[in-house]
């Protein structure tokens, strides 16, 4: 090192042996003395230099160089150790709890003095962080608390303060409904956790025990019995869990503090802010989806009447953004004014502290049957869909009849396609005077509606009701990011572009939402399953990563488009009725068929079964998923629903290449090997769009940009089996070529269409010498124009329903043709093999 002359050290670019010592240093390596060269300091060396003497002198810790602790991941760790706490919503469910399982399950009033907070409240709390008034800096925007982040304990102020999971206060976003759907959330999330968890100190996750968790028999769901008797158990989805009593895990758990809020408050006590915490506590509990979670978190002795707001209370009604929640402080003449309204409105008599938390805040069920009879009478029975679509039924009726027909039917359809008539004609916001004088608006009515169909279990009313009131996951944008940073691109909507909208960056939720719509072309329905399954697929990343291997872009139109078509194909029904069916799923079965569609796996639906929710409400249009499975449960599914679930072995190589083109699934190898064609070549046409020679120069083989550009290309051939059949006779040309050696160059572009279509034609002229099948269709005399099967492209399909390898694998016949249209090298015979093993 060099020293200057006030003392500090310098570190220079690089050292060097002088010039005369050379020969010495070769005969004796390391025995010369080296001297410095280049730039005196080299200031990226010298920052190191510095931050590593701060370091050893303890002025830095190595927690502020790297606050994601990614330090530690080549370190050893233990096993995460997830602990589970049981809360109830009040003694009401505890005791049905406790009937049902021996857990030990507290309420929320029990937990005290720990305050009990929704996961909402904790993202207003994170966007005051780095909020400074003087500096004009707004703090952070935080759309929804993660689950790392509500899976510990926060101090602030000498109180002990925890959060639920943001799943369960997702008020916007009806899948939570599902209660197998809720468990199986829970189940990922601790998977999640398990992966990620790098701070000192357990992380802790609660399990809510909720009224709208019951069914309608009152009992506790078999969905959650089971998943709290495996939490019991101490593992869940790999992971290791502890359960007890929340205030037994105060010493073990993770503890962060919220003492930014008494910088940004300016002058606020901890108590204050507690308050402004708990009044906006209040304040979102007739409109959380979880009602009660809400206010039943808080102690009885801060309950407020809420017809009795405070100032602060009323202050926060009236804004739309967290900025006052933590105002500055006042001067004394103004806080004695203020702590006298205060005092007249805020009431906390002992009379006050004996409500009951159930009394103040009603329970999620209570609410929803009490806000269901506001408008609409009770319903009875079920709706399969809208029946009214364009609303003819109704057209020239008086609209003061409609009304009242509406008020005093119980139908669930003809309230259905009423309030969908008034919303196409009149739109959300037309007001409905009653008879009495009060008032009330079509969205009012649409929001009933949506209350209605989450009680009913009515999936395909609730994605459409949802869809028309604008909901939409609050952590949308986190779920495509979290899919897009796996260096993986989403695409919504049916191809080709421009209807079909591809996202290869982070975007805002209301983008990105407002983006969903636009692809699915305000289809209300589609667009809210679209989020559906774009939540589904982020949970699958979680737990089967390798499901997406070999796959670039996500294209979640087309996968809802299979769906479809499985669903068509398996039930023996129309497509326009399977569209239907797949609305009437419940996310959770959207979810495992999803999983089994790209997992390609082979399941069967069970012709006579139905759901148990919708068993005991009578309806019998829901079919369960089921894997189709081997060995005695494959007997037993025999011979319970005949040969209906065997899947036919025609079909099966078709519908192979349906789901991977859907998927974008590639071979292994598949992007290096055309970079090498293409390197030897001056163009490789895909139909109507090419690869030009040129991109060999301006980026390498295993470059994600190369790979975009290819998949670019690929995704303007609309028909995915035809999209996968381009694949196999790219890459059956890339495996010749490969033969050939890397000297070996061609002179004109390649037309993969044009192998692809003659080795089609070669398929057609075999088969008919052959006396097989294909001669019923396309392999008649004199040739159809069109192929008779209705084969996409002109290829018939046969040839599309072919196994890709063996003696008349379509790798076989795409290599012969191949072999035609380009000029390559023969052997001593003349003749070039083409059989592929």
């Amino acid at each position: 090192m060099i020293k200057r002359g006030d003392g500090i050290k310098l570190i220079p670019e690089m050292y060097a042996v002088p010039a005369d010592k050379v020969e010495l240093e070769f005969a004796e390596p390391k025995s010369q003395a080296r001297e410095p060269l280049g730039r005196v300091p080299l200031i990226w060396a010298q920052s190191l230099y510095v931050l590593g003497r701060l370091l050893k002198e303890g002025f830095l810790s190595p927690g502020e160089l790297d606050p994601l602790s990614r330090r530690l991941v080549a370190e050893p760790k233990y096993e995460t150790v997830i602990q589970v706490a049981f809360l109830a919503e009040d003694s009401e469910v505890k005791e049905k709890v406790l009937r049902s399982l021996d857990i030990p399950c507290l309420t929320f009033d029990e937990v005290s003095p720990i305050r009990v907070f929704p996961a909402k409240v904790l993202k207003y709390i994170f966007s005051s962080l780095g909020k400074n008034t003087k500096l004009s800096m707004n703090g952070v925007k935080a759309d929804v608390a993660g689950i790392l982040a509500t899976s510990r304990f926060y101090s602030l102020e000498g109180y002990t303060i925890v959060f639920l999971p943001n799943f369960v206060d997702e008020d916007s976003f009806y899948p939570v409904h599902d209660i197998d759907f809720f468990c199986d959330v829970f189940g990922v999330e601790l998977l999640n956790i398990k992966q990620n968890w790098k701070c000192i100190g357990r992380p802790l996750l609660i399990f809510p025990w909720l009224h709208w968790m019951t069914d309608p028999y009152e009992n506790i769901h078999p969905c959650m019995v089971s998943v709290s008797k495996r939490l019991m158990a101490g593992y869940k989805f790999g992971a290791k869990v502890q359960v007890g009593k929340l205030n037994e895990f105060l010493n073990t758990s993770a503890l962060s503090s919220l003492s930014f809020l008494t910088m940004t408050s300016e002058g606020l006590g901890g108590n204050a802010i507690m308050q402004n915490i708990q009044d906006l506590a209040v304040e979102h509990k007739q409109t959380s989806l979880i009602q009660s979670t809400i206010v039943g978190a808080l102690p009885k002795e801060f309950i407020i009447d809420t017809r009795q707001k405070s100032v602060l209370s009323a202050r926060i009604a009236h804004s739309t953004t967290p900025d006052v929640l933590f105002q500055p402080t006042m001067s004394q003449d103004e806080q004695e004014r203020q702590g006298d309204e205060d005092q007249k409105t805020l009431t906390r008599t002992e009379d006050l502290d004996k409500v009951s938390t159930l009394e103040v805040g009603l329970s999620f069920k209570k609410v929803s049957e009490n806000f269901s009879k506001l408008h609409l009478m009770e319903s009875t029975g079920v709706a399969e869909k809208i029946t009214s679509t364009d609303g003819l039924q109704y057209a020239g009726m008086d609209v003061k009849d409609l009304i009242e027909n509406l008020e005093h039917t119980t139908l669930l359809h003809e309230q259905v396609n009423i309030i969908h008539y008034l919303y196409y004609e009149k739109g959300l916001n037309w007001t409905i005077v009653r008879k009495n004088g009060t008032e009330y608006t079509v969205r009012d009515l649409m929001i009933e509606l949506y209350d209605k169909g989450a009680r009913l279990q009515q999936w395909w009313l609730l994605r459409h009701t949802a869809g028309i009131l604008g909901k939409r996951a609050e952590n949308l944008d986190s779920i495509a990011t979290d899919i897009i940073v796996r260096q993986k691109q989403i695409t919504f909507g049916l191809p080709p572009e421009p209807r079909e909208k591809i996202i290869t960056r982070p975007l805002p939720s209301d983008e990105l939402a407002a983006l969903i719509n636009e692809a699915c072309e305000n289809d209300w329905s589609v667009a809210m399953l679209t989020q559906e399954v774009l939540f589904s697929l982020s949970s699958i990343f979680i737990t089967q990563p390798k499901a997406f291997s070999e796959i670039i872009n996500i294209r979640v139109g087309l996968l809802i488009q299979v769906m479809v078509s499985e669903l068509a194909q398996l039930l023996k029904i129309p497509i326009a009725d399977a569209s239907q069916e797949l609305m009437n799923l419940s996310p959770f079965e959207i979810q495992m068929f999803l999983t089994n569609v790209i997992m390609a796996k082979e399941y069967g639906f069970a012709g006579g079964g139905v759901t148990s929710k919708r068993a005991k409400e009578a309806a019998s249009e829901i079919f369960r998923l089921k894997r189709k499975s081997t060995g005695a449960d494959d007997v037993d599914s025999k011979a319970q629903f005949g040969e209906k679930t065997v899947l036919d072995r025609l079909g099966r190589w078709l519908r192979r290449r349906q789901l991977d083109g859907s998927l974008g699934r590639v071979p292994v190898g598949f992007y290096p090997a055309v970079w090498n064609v293409l390197n030897r070549c001056p163009e490789i046409l895909f139909e109507k769009h090419s690869l030009k020679h040129s991109m060999t120069k301006e980026s390498t083989s295993g470059e994600m940009k190369f790979a975009c550009r290819v998949q670019a290309v690929l995704n303007y051939i609309s028909a995915p089996e035809y999209r996968q059949l381009f694949i196999e006779a790219a890459m059956t040309f890339c495996l010749m070529a490969e033969l050939l050696g890397k000297n070996f160059k061609w002179e004109m572009p390649i037309n993969i269409g044009e192998i692809v279509h003659t080795a089609n034609r070669i398929f057609i002229d075999e088969q008919e010498k052959l006396k097989s099948d294909v001669t019923l269709c396309c392999a008649q005399n004199p040739r159809p124009p069109t192929p008779p099967c209705g084969g996409h492209a002109g290829i018939c399909q046969y040839f599309y329903d072919s196994a890709p390898t063996g003696r008349w694998g379509t790798m076989v016949y795409m290599a012969k043709a191949a072999a035609s249209l380009t000029t390559l090298p023969t052997g001593a015979t003349g003749n070039i093999s083409c059989v592929q093993q």
